[in-house]
C-alpha cells in the first residue's frame, strides 16, 4: 500500500512538471504578445513647460509674447520609417544630419526617448502634422517660446533665450538661458556628500569587520561571512521598505530641490 502512494506522489510530481515545463516553452517560443509587449516597453517622460505672462505696453500693444514650439524625440527600438525622403522633407535636414541624429540616438539609448529636432515653429508643424502618423517612434512635445517682437528694453524685459555649448556654456543653457554645468553640480552636492560619507562608512565598517574575520578566523571566520551573504541576498528595494518600518516615514528626509 504504502508503495502505491509514493508511485502516486510521484507520478503528480511528474505531471507538474511536465505542465510547467510545457506552459514554459509555450510562452518562450510560440506566444508572441509577451515579447511584443516588451519590445514595446520604453520609458517616454514629457516635460511640460509654464507658460510667462504677456507683456503689454500702455496702448495694450503686445511687447512681448509666448509663442509654441514643438521639440521632436525619437526612440530608435520603435523608430521606422516606409520613404526616408518623407522625413527629410517634412524636417527639411539633409541625408548626412537624420545619420548623425539617429547615430547620437542610438549611441545615448535604443529604447529611451532622445532629441531629433528642436525648436519647429507653430507654422512648419502645422504643415507636417498630417505626415507624422507615418514616422513610427518619432514624438513630439510643444513648449512656449518668448517671443520679443522688437529688439529693445532688454534692460527691464530681460531676454532669454536657449544657446548651445560654447566657452562659456560647456554643456549650453535650458530655455531660460541658465548654464546647465552650474546646475548639474548644484544639484548634485546633495547626492555626492550621501555618497562619499557612505563610501567612509562602508570601508570603516568593512575593514574592522574583515580584520576580526581574518584575525580570529575558523569559525568566527565561516559565521561572519554566512552573515554578509545572507545581507547581500536581501533586495535593496525590501531592506529600504523594512527600514522605513522600523525608524518611521518622515518628509524631511526626502528632500527635493528646485533650482
Amino acid at each position: 500500500m504504502g508503495g502505491d502512494k509514493s508511485l502516486i506522489f510521484k507520478v503528480i510530481l511528474l505531471a507538474i512538471f511536465f505542465i510547467l515545463s510545457y506552459r514554459l516553452f509555450y510562452l518562450q517560443i510560440y506566444e508572441d504578445k509577451y515579447h511584443e509587449l516588451s519590445e514595446s516597453n520604453t520609458v517616454h517622460l514629457e516635460s511640460v513647460y509654464p507658460s510667462r505672462g504677456i507683456i503689454l505696453d500702455r496702448y495694450d500693444s503686445v511687447i512681448v509674447e509666448n509663442k509654441p514650439t514643438y521639440d521632436f524625440f525619437i526612440i530608435p527600438k520603435q523608430f521606422w520609417v516606409k520613404d526616408t525622403s518623407q522625413i527629410l522633407k517634412a524636417f527639411s535636414i539633409t541625408k548626412e544630419e537624420f545619420e548623425n541624429n539617429i547615430k547620437k540616438a542610438r549611441n545615448y539609448s535604443i529604447y529611451r526617448p532622445s532629441i531629433f529636432y528642436k525648436g519647429m515653429s507653430h507654422q512648419k508643424f502645422a504643415t507636417i502634422q498630417s505626415n507624422l502618423y507615418d514616422f513610427k517612434g518619432v514624438s513630439h512635445n510643444p513648449k512656449p517660446t518668448r517671443f520679443y517682437k522688437k529688439p529693445i528694453l532688454s534692460h527691464m524685459l530681460g531676454y532669454v533665450a536657449e544657446i548651445g555649448p560654447s566657452e562659456l556654456n560647456y554643456l549650453g543653457t535650458d530655455q531660460l538661458g541658465r548654464d546647465i554645468l552650474s546646475r548639474i553640480i548644484y544639484g548634485s552636492r546633495i547626492s555626492l556628500s550621501i555618497a562619499f560619507f557612505c563610501s567612509i562608512i562602508s570601508l570603516i565598517l568593512g575593514g574592522i569587520y574583515g580584520l576580526i574575520s581574518g584575525l580570529y578566523g575558523g569559525l568566527l571566520d565561516e559565521v561572519l561571512m554566512k552573515l554578509v551573504d545572507v545581507f547581500y541576498s536581501i533586495p535593496d528595494l525590501l531592506l529600504v521598505s523594512i527600514f522605513i518600518l522600523i525608524f518611521g516615514y518622515h518628509p524631511k528626509y526626502f528632500l527635493t530641490f528646485e533650482i
